[in-house]
């Protein structure tokens, strides 16, 4: 690029409204105007073909950014056109922001993302950059713009290419191994949450083929951190039922910061008192799905007897 801003990869599939809010705030970014935008178009599943056609026909005519790279995908495939599209931008630019079509962001989420990759870059505790703050309290005297967690978040993430490439998928053996070491165990589950293991499994055997949880066990494994803003700077709005992975929930609702300049520290430490409140918005989050399970469950069930006594009946 002919500056040094990162490019901006997004991937999309067929939810035309969330992505045309995702554009207008991506639009509204301060370096909107100086960055380069790669849209990755996934290609539509039988039936989905009007939803893509309307993604697509929309896309050619987004503009406010320095160029506008539109690749439509052949075939469908989510992980191809989203892990490939981050593939292929950091093979190019060596560093990467990037985003699906459900994440919001603030005016100033590119100016901290390109500040915080030049910034650490080279620092070899930091795994990623996120634009997300959770919805924790943050102590009235922590004086920094950014805090540490080990848990990766990709609702508008950056990235280099050095730590992508140490993502990597996790043989069965080598889960099973790190299932019997109780203390490792422990100490991803805390950095993670509760579901972390389950996941981590589901990934190993094939039964999901999932990034971000690749993406924790890799730093996790190398003992480095995702870098947060303090006051959240993107939002996911696919919480609504639409998504692929996601139900209907506001338990991730933010607030997004007017925030335009940044404080960020050379060498940022790990502040114990926001791991604690991270992992206990985990553990309330781990009460409201399991909650969910149990009145989802209860629903099938009365449904399920209703039926039988309209058969009974007959």
């Amino acid at each position: 690029m002919p500056n040094n801003f990162a490019p901006v990869g997004l991937s999309t599939y067929g939810r035309l409204r969330h992505l045309q809010q995702t554009i207008a705030a991506l639009q509204k970014n301060d370096l909107a105007a100086e960055s380069e935008l790669f849209i990755f178009s996934d290609a539509p599943k039988s039936g989905d073909e009007d939803k893509v056609d309307a993604v697509r026909r929309y896309l050619r005519t987004v503009a406010g950014f320095r160029y506008v790279h539109i690749i439509e995908r052949e075939e469908n495939n989510r992980v191809a056109n989203n892990r490939g599209g981050m593939r292929m931008l950091l093979d190019r630019y060596g560093r990467a922001i990037f985003l699906e079509e459900d994440v919001v962001t603030a005016p100033g989420f590119l100016c901290f993302m390109n500040q915080a990759l030049d910034k650490y870059e080279s620092n070899g505790k930091i795994f990623s950059i996120t634009g997300y703050c959770p919805p924790i309290a943050i102590p009235a005297d922590y004086e920094n713009d950014v805090f540490l967690l080990r848990r990766l978040n990709a609702w508008g993430m950056g990235i280099w290419k050095d730590r992508f490439e140490l993502v990597r998928a996790i043989p069965p053996d080598e889960y099973e191994q790190f299932a019997a070491w109780k203390e490792q165990v422990r100490l991803f589950t805390e950095a993670g949450g509760e579901d972390m293991m389950g996941m981590l499994k589901k990934d190993a055997y094939g039964i999901i083929d999932a990034f971000d949880v690749r993406a924790l066990y890799a730093q996790f494994q190398s003992d480095q951190y995702t870098v947060y803003p303090c006051k959240s700077l993107s939002s996911n709005i696919g919480m609504d039922g639409s998504g692929t992975h996601c139900g209907v929930t506001s338990v991730y609702n933010v607030v997004l910061s007017r925030k335009r300049s940044f404080s960020l520290p050379d060498s940022p430490a790990v502040d114990q008192r926001i791991v604690e409140a991270n992992q206990e918005h985990k553990r309330r989050l781990g009460y409201v799905s399991l909650l969910t399970r149990i009145v989802r469950k209860i629903r099938r069930m009365l449904g399920l007897a209703r039926l039988q006594m309209l058969f009974q009946k007959q």
